[in-house]
Parts: structure tokens; C-alpha cells; sequence
């Protein structure tokens, strides 16, 4: 750690570099190095690594610095570099296909590689917590299974190119199986509408309109969910750019973790659809699980944050069915809690289920977060989540889900 926190540090002085210069953090974490240092013995298991370190410098090239920080962690400090993050992909995903050879023998490492690019200028009396950001974001793709992980800290959002629709999902686009409809919130202030959320349909042919936790199974398959939510937002601000050109005043919610995971692509793709639209971001909101909260990775973290820092809210969905706490919630990146359906039916029946909801709306508008409901479908709850001062109500007894031309416009504030 002292030798990668001296390199870094004599880096961001270099005044030969200028202040715009990049350097790249590769973190290599071999997940299967104990289990070969088990069959071929500690000495052989030290030259493989030994190899793949040297190999790892070639594909850098000279300037770099390899170097081995735990006996399952390589890190590379590639300084003033001028690859693209397509060519650095390429070179190392190259690299890890390829087996390592000792003494005759193929050995393959189950690696993964993550990625963090700096800038001189943000690197200044900063190398300790750029190597911490290094180093968590190593652990995350290797968490998650990722042979490559690139994260840019200065990552602008919005160069990512958009990635092609499935056959299966473009065929039920085409055949309009699939549909976008629209719920309006009240906002329990004002007493009107204020904010519309996306809600996706998709029909089957003998059991009718399906809701995004029936036809889940259809597309637990990661790239179809982020094919699906893909769809999602683009239509949704098609809608929305209509609608402002009618001079309608539009908040828009989207629901963005179906499969329980928060994409950096995701979220690349709203700031486009922001950018292409100005649409402006302090009208977005974007709804995320608690699971997805709970597990979010790095380069999701920092998206998420700079999207937030354009105006967009944050909500944690199905608050009080999963692991997180209002304590918890307080540092994630939030500004909004939208309650269980289970949590508000419950406290209609439990006095003991009724005082947790107060208490929790209490601590939560002293904290800032503004509290919904969903899931509103009988007067019970209505007067209940009245009563004890929930912002945003949403329901049946409010209002169904509609089609984007049958929106009651005059109800929206």
C-alpha cells in the first residue's frame, strides 16, 4: 500500500504531466489462486503469478508499474495513459483468456479485472482514497463475476452507445404485447396529482396484461432486463417530450432495478435521454430496490451520484420488506422512501404495526426523505396514510393505471 500511495503521490507532482493526464488503477483479483497454490505447491503458485504480473506489464507497456498487494490481488499504475477504454478492455480481456505457462504446464486463473481511471488534478493530497476507490472497485467486479470493470471518475455519463434490442423483445414491441402506462401520485398537500410513474404491461394471450413481478421470469437473464428497462426509458421520455410540447407539466417516475440490480448502463442511459430532451432532471425520479441499494456496485454508486447532483431524486421502492433500515438508508445515496404495500396493509389492523409507521414517517421528514405509499386501494389506508402525513399516495382508489392519452391532465399540479 505505501509503495502504490508513494507512485501515486510522485505522479500528481510530475510537472512535466499536465493536469489532465490520465492514469490508470488496474486491480487484478485471482480468485482461484489459493486452490491452485493447494494442487501445485506455494513455490509454483508464486510463479504464475509472477508471469501473469510480467504479462500484465507487456500488454501496459514499460511505463507501467506491476506490483502484488495480497497473494490473490495484482495492481497495475499505468500513468499518463493513452488508451481507450475499448483497447484497454480488449488488451486485458485478451490477456485473461490466455492460460499462463510454467515449466510446460497450462494454468488458467479465474480473474477479474477492475478498472479505475484518474486524472492528475483529482489525484493531489488525494492517493489514499483514490487507492480505497481502486480497491473497492476491484472487489465489486469481482463480486459480481465481471472479467472487465472500467470506471472513469470523471466519467461524463453519457458516451455509451445504446445496446441493440433482443428478437424476443422486439417482436412483442412490434406486436404491441408490450405497453407503457402511467400512474399518477397524489401529493397529500396539495390534494392533487403531481408526479406520474411508468408502469410496464406486458399481455400474454391467455392470461391478459401482465405486471413487471409476473412476467420477472421472462427476463431474469441480466442483458434482457437491461434490454427490457432500455425500452422503458426511451418511451417513457418519447412520452414525455409529447407531452411538454402540449405544455403539460410532467414529473416522471421510473422504475429501475427489475432484476433487483442497479446498472451503471441504466443510468448512463437516463442522463442521455436527459441530455437528448432537456428534460429537466429535477422533474425525474428514479425508483430503486432495497436489494439493489444493498449490493450496488461502484461505478453504479458514482453514476447514481452524479445523476442526483443534476436535480433527479432517488427512491428506495418496497421500503420495510427487505435488509435496510431508515439508519442505513440515511447514507446511502437517497432522498425519498416508498413504503411496502405489506408494511401499510399491516398497520391498518396492528395497532403495534400502526405506531412503527408513524414513528418511521416521523424520523424520516426529520432526515429529509420524503415518504410514499403505494398500494392505496381502499379508504382505510387513504385516511391512515392521511391522517399521519405521508407526501405521495398512490392506488386504485385514486387512480388506476392509464394509457399516455387518457392522463387526467387536469388533476396534475
Amino acid at each position: 500500500h505505501d509503495a502504490l500511495l508513494e507512485q501515486i503521490n510522485e505522479w500528481s507532482k510530475e510537472t512535466a504531466a499536465p493536469a489532465d493526464a490520465l492514469m490508470d488503477i488496474i486491480n487484478l483479483r485471482l480468485k482461484n489462486i489459493d486452490k491452485l497454490r493447494n494442487q501445485v505447491g506455494h513455490q509454483k503458485a508464486d510463479k504464475i503469478v509472477a508471469e501473469l504480473a510480467r504479462q500484465l506489464k507487456e500488454a501496459l507497456g514499460s511505463s507501467a508499474e506491476i506490483g502484488q498487494t495480497a497473494t490473490n490481488e495484482l495492481v497495475g499504475l499505468h500513468a499518463n495513459t493513452e488508451h481507450s477504454r475499448e483497447e484497454l478492455q480488449e488488451k486485458l480481456q485478451a490477456l485473461l483468456r490466455q492460460p499462463i505457462v510454467i515449466d510446460g504446464n497450462e494454468f488458467r486463473l479465474d480473474t477479474s479485472a477492475g478498472v479505475l481511471r484518474v486524472k492528475r488534478e483529482n489525484v493531489k493530497d488525494n492517493a489514499n482514497v483514490v487507492i480505497h476507490d481502486a480497491h473497492q472497485h476491484g472487489y465489486s467486479a469481482a463480486e459480481n463475476n465481471q472479467v472487465f470493470s472500467f470506471l472513469d471518475q470523471d466519467n461524463d455519463l453519457v458516451n455509451d452507445q445504446d445496446e441493440p434490442l433482443s428478437k424476443q423483445l422486439l417482436s412483442a414491441i412490434e406486436n404491441e404485447n408490450i405497453k407503457l402506462y402511467y400512474q399518477p401520485r397524489l401529493n397529500t398537500n396539495s390534494g392533487y396529482f403531481s408526479v406520474l410513474e411508468a408502469i410496464v404491461r406486458w399481455r400474454d394471450n391467455q392470461r391478459g396484461y401482465l405486471s413487471p413481478e409476473d412476467f420477472k421470469p421472462l427476463i431474469e437473464e441480466a442483458s434482457l432486463a437491461k434490454q427490457f428497462t432500455g425500452w422503458m426509458i426511451k418511451t417513457a421520455f418519447n412520452d414525455v417530450s409529447q407531452w411538454i410540447k402540449k405544455d403539460f407539466i410532467v414529473r416522471l417516475s421510473l422504475h429501475i432495478t427489475l432484476n433487483d440490480i442497479l446498472e451503471p448502463a441504466i443510468l448512463n442511459a437516463v442522463a442521455k435521454s436527459l441530455n437528448q430532451t432537456k428534460f429537466p432532471a429535477s422533474s425525474l425520479s428514479l425508483e430503486v430496490s432495497e436489494r439493489s441499494l444493498v449490493r450496488i456496485n461502484e461505478q453504479a454508486k458514482v453514476y447514481l451520484k452524479k445523476l442526483r447532483s443534476m436535480g433527479v431524486t432517488v427512491i428506495a421502492d418496497q421500503f420495510g420488506e427487505g435488509q435496510l433500515t431508515l439508519q442505513s438508508i440515511f447514507v446511502l445515496p437517497v432522498d425519498a422512501i416508498k413504503l411496502s404495500e405489506n408494511l401499510v396493509l399491516q398497520a391498518t389492523s396492528n395497532s403495534d404495526k400502526k405506531r412503527t409507521l408513524i414513528s418511521m414517517i416521523k424520523m424520516a421528514r426529520s432526515r429529509g426523505l420524503k415518504t410514499i405509499a403505494t398500494g392505496v386501494d381502499n379508504r382505510a389506508k387513504l385516511l391512515l396514510l392521511k391522517h399521519i402525513g405521508c407526501d405521495e399516495l398512490q392506488g386504485s382508489i385514486l387512480s388506476k393505471p392509464t394509457a399516455k392519452d387518457d392522463i387526467p391532465w387536469a388533476r396534475i399540479r
